[in-house]
């Protein structure tokens, strides 16, 4: 079965049933309209951190967007993963771990939601002008439910990142060490001139922008003089 057609027909089925436009879903997700209408035609398939956006705003899982049975050449697999860098490759390894843990679980594990988790949250990080992510203090907070694997953990401050990252919303995030692991359209921490933001990072041969799903904030553009750094990719 073609990935592509079927995420494309679950993504207009969920989204008639919210009885919104390719238009009023693009902007929902911070992506373009022509970008939904090739997802719902199955032209392309959305890449990871777009399907769990759409996840998150039509409220379901993300393995709605998949077959049941998706066959895959186990070789091929294996030749690929073997290319990949230590970090890209333990990035495949926690979404394929993730996936398991979701095929696998049962209605009587719902126990594992009550449980109490207590992190280190490093401090906050603005989704609308800008602060100080912290003095390096970690503050103990207790969560309810199962977290991923992470190497820091953040507070959002703000709601320019609504409808995907809410305002006082707690953030896992995997630190990054080399410019060349984050990729085009993925949720970011970014320290731009001492202030640290949670955007969706854009780069085009012209320019890099950091930008907010809130229309009622205007992007991040990045210049020449800017003192700016990512710190980490956004588990979602």
């Amino acid at each position: 079965m073609d990935i592509a057609k079927y995420a494309g027909t679950k993504i207009k089925y969920f989204r008639e049933q919210k009885e919104w436009t390719q238009t009023e879903l693009a902007n929902k997700v911070g992506i373009g309209k022509s970008a939904v209408a090739n997802y719902e035609a199955g032209i392309r398939a959305p890449k990871q951190d777009i399907l769990f956006a759409l996840s998150k705003i039509f409220e379901v899982s993300v393995n709605e967007f998949f077959p049941e049975t998706v066959v895959k050449n186990e070789r091929d697999i294996d030749r690929i993963y073997d290319q990949l860098s230590s970090s890209r490759q333990r990035s495949v390894y926690d979404f394929a771990t993730d996936q398991l843990n979701q095929q696998n679980s049962k209605i009587h594990d719902i126990d594992d939601y009550r449980q109490l988790n207590t992190i280190e949250l490093l401090g906050s990080v603005s989704a609308g002008t800008g602060e100080y992510l912290g003095d390096g203090t970690p503050e103990p907070v207790t969560i309810e439910g199962p977290i991923p694997r992470f190497d820091f953990a953040v507070r959002v401050h703000g709601d320019s990142m609504q409808p995907t990252f809410d305002d006082g919303q707690i953030i896992f995030v995997n630190k990054v060490e080399k410019v060349d692991e984050v990729r085009n359209n993925q949720f970011v921490i970014a320290e731009i001139n001492g202030e640290a933001f949670i955007k969706k990072l854009f780069v085009s041969y012209d320019c890099i922008k950091l930008i907010s799903l809130n229309r009622n904030y205007e992007d991040i553009v990045i210049h020449d003089y800017d003192d700016y750094r990512i710190i980490g990719v956004v588990v979602i």
